[in-house]
């Protein structure tokens, strides 16, 4: 009685009484038997999915796999290229020399990266090529870097894997790959299960 009066009215519970919710959420500790007999259900399960499962080890791949050799090939832009380099830093020259809010500014870096893989990558940016070059290859220093190297691999042989992070550049390599008769798979997150089994 004289405690409550004290603490306003308030019962006060002792520091080590748990709540229902708390008790609730404790994780349930595993006893060393119960322990054996989950590594046991795993050592089964491992057992039953071995003829059916490939499982290698980082280090086993790693020696089937040649050496990576890594070189940056320098590029510069192509014509029309440099055309919206310069266009694309004119129109928001504000918000790069005042500093933008930072979702603007990393717009404009989306922006140049584009225009750096290929200027077709633009809406209405084919109608500004001249008609006598081909666009998917003289628009892009990149492209016309690849078109150079693939011609090279194909005749001895190589096979290669080509990456982007952009799904539209991907669009645009399929179809110099489709102009040049090359076969070729593609994988990324636009497809389906079943398409990318198949690839």
């Amino acid at each position: 009685e004289k405690e409550k009066k004290e603490n306003g009215g308030r019962e006060e519970k002792p520091p080590n009484e748990e709540k229902p919710k708390e008790r609730q959420s404790k994780p349930k500790q595993i006893t060393p038997n119960q322990n054996s007999t989950t590594e046991d259900q795993i050592r089964k399960l491992h057992t039953t999915l071995k003829p059916y499962i490939l499982r290698r080890l980082k280090s086993d791949v790693e020696k089937s796999l040649p050496g990576k050799v890594e070189r940056i090939l320098r590029v510069g832009l192509s014509k029309m290229q440099k055309q919206y380099y310069r266009w694309i830093l004119a129109r928001n020259y504000s918000q790069l020399s005042h500093g933008g809010s930072r979702t603007s500014l990393l717009n404009i870096i989306v922006q140049l990266k584009k225009c750096c893989n290929h200027p077709l990558l633009f809406p209405g940016a084919s109608e500004k090529f001249p008609q006598r070059d081909d666009p998917l290859v003289h628009g892009s220093g990149k492209m016309m870097l690849l078109d150079q190297l693939l011609d090279r691999l194909k005749e001895t042989g190589h096979r290669v894997l080509i990456f982007s992070q952009m799904v539209k550049m991907l669009d645009l390599l399929a179809d110099y790959l489709v102009q040049k008769k090359w076969s070729y798979q593609r994988l990324d997150g636009t497809m389906g299960r079943q398409e990318r089994q198949w690839a």
